[in-house]
């Protein structure tokens, strides 16, 4: 189901040239786990990136200002990806 989810996500962002990277498998505490994440990263420097998730803004406290916070029942919508994109521009 997650592979499902995160290619469909890629697809969708492809449409506004954006590539996603990786996404969380764990659930136990998603804002630990993208600092883990960043932490262990291999290959090329992380300048910026961007959180798209539905869950609720408590679990990113330390990453509140890369969050973009969706809604289950409706997605990401087109406002949000240009969000991000301008997230990740700046």
């Amino acid at each position: 189901e997650d592979v499902r989810l995160f290619k469909a996500l890629e697809y969708k962002l492809k449409e506004f040239n954006i590539e996603l990277m990786s996404y969380t498998t764990h659930l136990w505490h998603r804002g630990k786990e993208i600092e883990n994440w960043l932490e262990n990263c291999e290959g090329e420097k992380i300048e910026s990136y961007v959180i798209l998730d539905d869950m609720p803004a408590e679990e990113f406290i330390s990453h509140s200002t890369h969050l973009i916070q969706t809604d289950i029942a409706e997605g990401l919508t087109e406002k949000q990806v240009e969000r991000a994109i301008k997230m990740l521009n700046s």
